[in-house]
């Protein structure tokens, strides 16, 4: 989700209505532990690579309630996400990826992604006011002078990533507003961002490291809507995933023209599509998210697919992955110069010895990869 439920008027479509999440006090941040795993799996790692012509570019897409199981999921023999499905035989497919969804919501997939840290489990990481965001990967990217910005459908004051966005080192964090888009339901279309993000990178003219956030299939699967539908799901009684499904039939659409755009005018980029968390309202029917309870915890798994500039092909079929695994393979394809504290694995080279921290705990990657794959319904 967006955001924590709040009561009050809702917007178009009983939409949560988009207000801002406050600053959590500055002594906040005295009070709370970032959870960086167990400390054998911190590690430091120095980059002596000299700046190339060569210098990539990185795009990461985040896309809203995108679950694993939903890329290779057919109703009556169509493919729901025709797109994804052929991205995971046309890029680096890694089926589950194991999403830190906690107290901030979304915000933790950027929190985790962007800093490669847990995010806190007791309130909303981005929006502790005393913390600097010290492992900040955009500020690597931005201190070797790429063009460093962010672009999301929703108000930048939401979760306060307007502010934390910035810290992290973002050039410019493109929310709503300064895009001057109007909302569709609860924020703007995801093609209409992905349009700005287009035009946006196009302008620059040094390498780029480029975050957007998706916000067409937010929980209650009611914004697409407003501009798309599909009738191949009408037989389906549940009005939720019905939604769903038309929310990710929209999506899949829009992420292939995006992403063709990109790579025909960017080659040299590496792209990184990832879900946030998993649609956790949908709990019974034909559909079955890619969520199980261990330990007390709940674990989501959502899809990531790396397009590289030579296109590279693989499946991962045996381990798991995590957000934690992001920050490490995209300092180690780069030319930048850099001291990083990592915790997760270069998912371009050989991995697997390295378990992912989750909670305090570390888990095996060939474990969670075996939990996740029983929740395909068969």
């Amino acid at each position: 989700m967006q955001g924590t439920r709040r009561t009050g008027t809702s917007t178009a479509r009983n939409q949560p209505p988009p207000r801002a999440a406050n600053w959590i006090p500055s002594d906040s941040a005295q009070h709370h532990t970032l959870n960086h795993g167990y400390n054998k799996n911190i590690r430091v790692i120095k980059s002596v690579s000299q700046n190339s012509v060569n210098t990539p570019s990185y795009l990461l897409i985040q896309v809203e309630s995108l679950d694993a199981n939903i890329v290779n999921y057919s109703w009556h023999g169509m493919y729901v996400a025709p797109f994804l499905n052929r991205l995971s035989k046309s890029s680096i497919y890694f089926p589950y990826a194991l999403s830190y969804h906690l107290a901030g919501g979304t915000s933790d997939s950027e929190i985790a992604i962007l800093n490669n840290i847990e995010p806190l489990s007791d309130t909303p990481t981005i929006s502790i006011e005393g913390y600097t965001f010290p492992n900040s990967l955009p500020m690597v990217f931005r201190k070797n002078g790429y063009t460093v910005n962010a672009f999301h459908g929703n108000i930048g004051e939401f979760f306060n990533r307007n502010i934390g966005f910035s810290k992290m080192g973002f050039s410019m964090f493109y929310d709503q507003t300064r895009m001057r888009l109007s909302s569709e339901g609860w924020g703007a279309s995801d093609r209409k961002v992905f349009d700005f993000a287009a035009k946006a990178m196009e302008s620059g003219n040094r390498p780029s490291f480029d975050y957007v956030i998706t916000m067409s299939s937010h929980e209650p699967f009611l914004n697409v809507l407003n501009y798309f539908t599909s009738s191949k799901y009408n037989d389906i009684s549940s009005v939720k995933l019905k939604s769903y499904f038309i929310s990710i039939e929209y999506v899949d659409r829009m992420l292939e023209n995006f992403i063709n755009k990109i790579r025909e005018r960017q080659p040299n980029t590496y792209i990184f599509v990832f879900g946030d968390h998993t649609p956790y309202v949908l709990n019974s029917g034909p559909y079955k998210r890619a969520s199980f309870e261990l330990d007390n915890y709940s674990f989501e798994f959502v899809p990531l697919f790396i397009i590289t500039p030579d296109n590279a092909k693989r499946i991962e079929s045996e381990r798991a992955v995590s957000f934690m695994d992001i920050a490490p393979t995209i300092l180690k394809s780069s030319n930048a110069h850099y001291t990083y504290n990592i915790m997760g694995e270069n998912l371009l080279g050989d991995f697997g010895d390295i378990s992912i921290p989750y909670r305090g705990k570390l888990y095996d990657r060939k474990q969670l990869f075996q939990l996740a794959q029983k929740t395909v319904l068969r």
